[in-house]
């Protein structure tokens, strides 16, 4: 593969997109994200894991896009702050994570509404 792509999928459950997603990456031969952007996200901001999981279950429990349209601003909460793992930092370091994987390579990516996240860059 000659340029860097990236590739978001969002779905509703059932749709069958997460089955489309790993069939295309695997296809194409690039990486696959979907719940694994989780544990990324844990790793990267030294919150448990857990939390990122529940976040996510509360958020798919609601009108998504409305909700990140509210939450996401791309400022990282400070340790130090009681809100350091609110649902909308929980949700800003996996913006952070998926803004990282579309600039470091090819990849498919499964909800986590990263069509929105990337909706800037080019090579989405």
């Amino acid at each position: 593969m000659d340029k860097q792509i990236v590739i978001t999928i969002a779905r509703q459950y059932g749709s069958g997109g997460r089955t489309i997603g790993e069939m295309l990456a695997e296809d194409i031969g690039i990486h696959y994200y979907d719940k694994e952007l989780l544990k990324l996200a844990s790793e990267d901001s030294g919150i448990n894991e857990r939390l990122f999981v529940n976040a996510d279950e509360k958020i798919k429990m609601t009108k998504l896009f409305k909700t990140v349209k509210n939450v996401y601003n791309g400022q990282l909460i400070p340790p130090e702050s009681d809100n350091f793992v609110s649902d909308n930092n929980l949700f800003n370091y996996q913006a952070k994570v998926i803004k990282q994987l579309a600039e470091e390579e090819s990849c498919v990516i499964i909800g986590r509404c990263a069509d929105y996240v990337l909706k800037d860059y080019d090579n989405v």
